[in-house]
C-alpha cells in the first residue's frame, strides 16, 4: 500500500523543489514528492470514477487517488453515479489498494438544500472514510468545516480560482488543496505555488470548457440545465455564426468547440511548477477511457517524470491509444503555454474525431475498395461520409492492405481520408486488463499447529496484523498434514483481494487437521484483516449538526431600509452621463476597463468620473475585473490604484479580488456581484465575515428560493443584459485576427438568435451576453417585497438614449406602475419565475 510504504520508510533525500524517496528499496523509487513548506506531497495521479467500474478501472490501471460523485450535488449529475453502497463499497476498495477516494459536492446548493439535506448526505460517508470532498460553495464550505472539522476539503476548479489571491483565501479558509481554473499558464500556477503553501491540483487530459468554470450560464439561461447544479447541455458543442460588422468571416462552424488536452509532454514541467495532483477529466465517458488514459499517464509518471529521467519522449502508440479513446481533432496542451489561439480550438466538429483509418480507392454505390493506413480490427468502426453512416471491419486488416466492403454505403469520394471512431479491439483489450480482473494486495502470513494447542494463522499487510485460533489438531492416524496441503489451502484466496506473498508454515509432529477448517481459518483472517485495513480509515462523528440558524449573524445597516436604492452598473461614459444624469440613483459602479488604455484610446480618468457623480451626490463604486489575473491586475495597478481614494467602494467579481482588497477592508463599500455566488445564508454570512456590505442575488434562483435565501441587505439586478460566458478565448482572433481593439460581434446560433460579444482587450476577455435583456420592472411589487437593499440597473450595450429611457421608466418600478406605455423593450424574466432544477 503506497502511503504506508512511504510512512514506513520514510527515507526522504532533499533535492531542488522536490524531495526524492532514497535508494532503500526499489519500491521506493517509484515516486517523487513535491516539497511543501510544512510538508511533502506526492504527485498524485486523480483519475475520474464516473461510475463503480470506471473506478475501479482506474484504480487497476494505476490512479493514486479517485473523485467520484454520489447521487446528489455533483458536477456531472448525468453520469452513472453509485448510490449510497455502491461508493462505501468504492472507498473501501480504494482504501485496501492504498488510494484515496475524493467525494465531489462541487456544485451551488439551495438554503433547503444545505439546511435539510447536506448534513445527513455527507454523514455516512464521512464515517465511511471519505478522504476529502471537492467544494465549489463558500457556504458549503463553510458548514463542512464548521460540522465536520477534520474532514480535508479541496476548493473546485468552480471556485474559478485563478492566482495567489484566490488560493490564500482558501488556505485561509481552512482549504487542503485548490484546483486551479484550466485557463492558467504553468508560470501562474508556479507562482501560486511559490507564494501559497497549500496543494495544486491541475487537469492533465481531456475536455475543456469554452468558458472559465464556475462563471458559465449559457445552458442554464438559454434551456434550464444549470452548469452550476451538474447538469450543463454544452451549448458550447453547437454550431454558431459569428457576425462580425454585418458579416461571417469564417465558415467553421462550431467556433466553441475546444480540443481536448493532452499533456504528456508537459507531465516534469507541471510537477516543476508545483502541481502535486494530475487530474484527469471524464465521468461521463466509459469506464475503458478511464482505464485507458490512467494506464498511459501511469506510465509516462513512473518511468520518466518521477524518477527525474532526462531522456523524456512520448511514444506514438501511447499517442495513439489516447486518440482512439477520444480526441476533438487531435489534442492540445491546453493554456499551459499559450493564453489563447486558434489551435486550441476544434472548431470544424465538436465530438470524437477518431483517428486516420482508411483511403477510399474507389467507391460505388455495392462497394468501397479501401487502404488501411494503420492496423484495423474485427468490428473496429469507420466512419463514412454522408448520413451519418459507419461500416463496421469485419475482420483483421494489416497496415497498407487493401480491401473491398461490399454493401449499400452513400458514394465515397476517391481520395477522402475515413476515420475509425471505435476501436472495438482497444476496449476488449482495455476490459480485459482493467475491468475482468481484480488487483491484489500482498499479504504476509505464518501458520502453527503444535500438538495439544489450538491452531494459529496470523497474517499482515502494511503494518496491521490479525491473529485467528481454530480447533486442537488430533495425531494423525494415517496421512499426516504436511506444509505443501496447508499451503495449497490457504493460498485459495478468491474472492478476496489479498494474495499472498510469503507464507511460513509450521507443523510439530505427525497431526491431523480438517481441511473446512484451514478453509474456516483463512477466511476469518482474511476478513479481520479487511476491516482492520479498513478500520484505520473509519471516523466516529462526536459533533452535534450545528446550522446557521443556530448562529448569532450580523444585521447590516441596508437590512432595515424600507426603501430599496437604485444603483447601475456602466461600461461607457455615455451610460455614466445618463446615470449622472437620474435623479433616482444613488450609486453607480464603474466598469474599470473604461479606464485602462487600449489600441487607439488613452486610459480614462476614474477621478474625473467619480467628481462627476459626487457634484450629483451619488456613490462613484470601481466595478473590479470580471476575470484577475496578471493582465488585469496589472491594468489595475497602474491605472487605477493610485486613483481609488476617489472611490466610495468596489464591486467584487471573484475570490481573487475578495482576497487582493483586504488591505482596503472598512475603508470602502464592498459590494460582491451576483458572480461570487451566494445562494445560501451561508455563502452570505461567509462574505459577511470577509468584509462585504452587500452581495448580490444569484441570477439562477426563483422567487420562492430568494424567499428561503433572504434578500434583505442584497441587491437585486432587475435589468440588464447577463453575462452567458467569460472566456480566454477571442472569437475575433480565432476567426480572423486580433485587432486588440474593443468591440461588439455576435453569435448567432441554429435558430437565429444572437447573442452579443464583447471584447475586453485591455485585459484579453470575451463576455458573451444573453441574447435579451433581463427585465424585471413588471414584477416590482414581488421584488418589494423581498425588501432589497437596493435593485440594479446594468448597462452593457446601451446607448445614452436607451440609458436614459430605463433610468427613466425606473420611476414606474418604485412607484408599482404598469409599464406598457412607458417603456416597450423586449426582455427576459431569466430565473426569477422557472429557477433551475
Amino acid at each position: 500500500m503506497r502511503d504506508g510504504l512511504l510512512n514506513e520508510r520514510g527515507c526522504l533525500m532533499e533535492d531542488g523543489l522536490f524531495y526524492t524517496i532514497g535508494k532503500c528499496c526499489t519500491k521506493c523509487l517509484s515516486y517523487r514528492l513535491i516539497k511543501f513548506r510544512n510538508e511533502v506531497a506526492m504527485i498524485e495521479l486523480l483519475a475520474p470514477g464516473g461510475s463503480y467500474d470506471g473506478m475501479k478501472a482506474a484504480v487497476n490501471a494505476g490512479a493514486d487517488a479517485i473523485y467520484m460523485g454520489g447521487r446528489r450535488f455533483g458536477a456531472r449529475a448525468y453520469a452513472k453515479n453509485p448510490e449510497e453502497t455502491e461508493l462505501l463499497a468504492a472507498m473501501d476498495y480504494c482504501h485496501l489498494h492504498g488510494r484515496r477516494l475524493y467525494l465531489t459536492v462541487n456544485t451551488l446548493l439551495k438554503e433547503t438544500e444545505l439546511e435539510r439535506e447536506l448534513y445527513d448526505y455527507i454523514l455516512p460517508l464521512y464515517e465511511h472514510g471519505v478522504d476529502a470532498i471537492l467544494v465549489q460553495d463558500f457556504g458549503v464550505f463553510c458548514f463542512l468545516r464548521r460540522n465536520f472539522p477534520d474532514l480535508e476539503l479541496h476548493a473546485s476548479t468552480q471556485m474559478t480560482i485563478t492566482g495567489p489571491d484566490g488560493a490564500r483565501l482558501l488556505k485561509r479558509m481552512g482549504a487542503k488543496r485548490i484546483v486551479t481554473s484550466r485557463e492558467l499558464s504553468l508560470k501562474e500556477i508556479s507562482e501560486i505555488h511559490r507564494q501559497v503553501d497549500i496543494e495544486i491540483e491541475a487537469f492533465v487530459h481531456g475536455a475543456l470548457c469554452y468558458c472559465y468554470s464556475g462563471q458559465c450560464l449559457m445552458s442554464s439561461l438559454i434551456g434550464g440545465r444549470s452548469g452550476n447544479r451538474g447538469r450543463c447541455a454544452q451549448p458550447c458543442r453547437l454550431p454558431y455564426d459569428l457576425i462580425q460588422d454585418g458579416s461571417v468571416p469564417n465558415r467553421d462552424k462550431y467556433l466553441l468547440s475546444l480540443k481536448d488536452i493532452c499533456t504528456l509532454e508537459l507531465l516534469a514541467d507541471m510537477a516543476q511548477a508545483g502541481i502535486c495532483s494530475l487530474k484527469i477529466e471524464g465521468r461521463m465517458k466509459r469506464a475503458e477511457y478511464a482505464a485507458g488514459v490512467t494506464a498511459v499517464y501511469r506510465k509516462y509518471l513512473d518511468q520518466y517524470v518521477i524518477p527525474g529521467k532526462k531522456d523524456y519522449r512520448v511514444e506514438e502508440e501511447d499517442l495513439q491509444i489516447l486518440m482512439d479513446l477520444y480526441n476533438r481533432g487531435g489534442f492540445s496542451k491546453g493554456y499551459y503555454q499559450v493564453y489563447n489561439g486558434k489551435e486550441m480550438m476544434s472548431m470544424k466538429r465538436p465530438n470524437h474525431y477518431g483517428t486516420e483509418a482508411v483511403k477510399v480507392l474507389s467507391a460505388d454505390s455495392n462497394q468501397i475498395r479501401l487502404k488501411a493506413l494503420e492496423p484495423l480490427w474485427e468490428k473496429d468502426t469507420i466512419e463514412l461520409t454522408g448520413k451519418e453512416t459507419e461500416l463496421m471491419i469485419r475482420e483483421t486488416v494489416p497496415q497498407g492492405k487493401e480491401f473491398t466492403v461490399s454493401g449499400h454505403y452513400p458514394v465515397q469520394k476517391k481520395g477522402r481520408i475515413l476515420s475509425r471512431v471505435k476501436s472495438e479491439h482497444l476496449l476488449n483489450e482495455l476490459q480485459k486488463k482493467y475491468l475482468d480482473i481484480d488487483i491484489f494486495e500482498k499479504i504476509k502470513g505464518k501458520f502453527m499447529l503444535v500438538p495439544e494447542n489450538p491452531a494459529i494463522l496470523s497474517v499482515s499487510c502494511a503494518n496491521q496484523e490479525v491473529t485467528v485460533y481454530g480447533e486442537i489438531p488430533e495425531q494423525a492416524q494415517s496421512r499426516p498434514l504436511d506444509s505443501d496441503t496447508v499451503s495449497r489451502q490457504l493460498q485459495k484466496t478468491g474472492g478476496t483481494l489479498f494474495q499472498f506473498e510469503q507464507l511460513d508454515i509450521t507443523i510439530e509432529g505427525q497431526l491431523f487437521y480438517p481441511m473446512q477448517s484451514l478453509n474456516a481459518m483463512r477466511r476469518s483472517a482474511l476478513e479481520e484483516l479487511k476491516n482492520k485495513l479498513l478500520e484505520a480509515f473509519r471516523r466516529k462523528q462526536t459533533i452535534q449538526p450545528v446550522s446557521l440558524k443556530d448562529l448569532p449573524l450580523r444585521k447590516t445597516a441596508e437590512e432595515s431600509q424600507a426603501q430599496p436604492e437604485l444603483r447601475v452598473s456602466v461600461e461607457t461614459w455615455e451610460q455614466l452621463e445618463a446615470a449622472a444624469e437620474s435623479d433616482l440613483v444613488s450609486a453607480v459602479y464603474v466598469d474599470c476597463c473604461m479606464f485602462f488604455p487600449i489600441k487607439g484610446r488613452d486610459a480614462g480618468s476614474f477621478a474625473k468620473a467619480a467628481s462627476l457623480l459626487h457634484a450629483r451626490n451619488k456613490k462613484c463604486c470601481i466595478a473590479m475585473p470580471v476575470i484577475w489575473r496578471p493582465k488585469s491586475i496589472l491594468a489595475f495597478e497602474k491605472n487605477l490604484l493610485n486613483q481609488i481614494a476617489s472611490a466610495d467602494g468596489f464591486l467584487l467579481r471573484n475570490a481573487e479580488e475578495l482576497e487582493y482588497l483586504q488591505t482596503y477592508r472598512g475603508s470602502f463599500e464592498w459590494i460582491a456581484d451576483s458572480s461570487l455566488y451566494t445562494y445560501n445564508r451561508e455563502a452570505r454570512e461567509f462574505l459577511r465575515e470577509q468584509g462585504i456590505t452587500g452581495d448580490t442575488i444569484p441570477l439562477e434562483l426563483n422567487l420562492g428560493e430568494l424567499k428561503e435565501r433572504g434578500c434583505e441587505g442584497s441587491e437585486i439586478t432587475i435589468y440588464g443584459y447577463q453575462p452567458l460566458m467569460i472566456t480566454a478565448q477571442c472569437l475575433i482572433r480565432n476567426t480572423s485576427e486580433c485587432r486588440k481593439t474593443p468591440g461588439i460581434s455576435y453569435l448567432k446560433d441554429r435558430k437565429e438568435i444572437r447573442f452579443p460579444v464583447k471584447n475586453q482587450c485591455s485585459i484579453c476577455t470575451n463576455i458573451i451576453y444573453n441574447s435579451l435583456p433581463l427585465n424585471l420592472f413588471s414584477f416590482s411589487g414581488q421584488i418589494l417585497g423581498l425588501h432589497p437593499a437596493s435593485v440594479r440597473l446594468a448597462f452593457t450595450l446601451e446607448t445614452k438614449q436607451e440609458t436614459a429611457a430605463i433610468l427613466e421608466a425606473a420611476n414606474s418600478f418604485f412607484a408599482k406602475e404598469t409599464m406598457e406605455n412607458r417603456w416597450k423593450a423586449e426582455g427576459t424574466r431569466g430565473h426569477f419565475k422557472r429557477g433551475v432544477e
